[in-house]
């Protein structure tokens, strides 16, 4: 079973940063400081940001679903 925390991510997290996560898992969680969560970010918001030209060092906090 894996750590829940390998699926946590901070908001201020590239879109390169998650798509390392994202290798490992189907899903992330976007957490602020404290660890509320925020959001969470796919590979299909990744592939849909990347499609709209979205830089692959913008932030998961722009692309990510609340």
């Amino acid at each position: 079973m894996k750590n829940w925390r390998d699926y946590l991510l901070p908001e201020d997290a590239t879109i390169r940063d998650a798509i390392v996560v994202l290798e490992k898992n189907q899903c992330s969680v976007i957490v602020d400081a404290e660890e509320h969560i925020l959001g969470t970010i796919t590979d299909r918001d990744i592939r849909k940001a990347l499609l709209g030209q979205t830089s692959m060092d913008g932030l998961v906090s722009g692309i990510m679903n609340k």
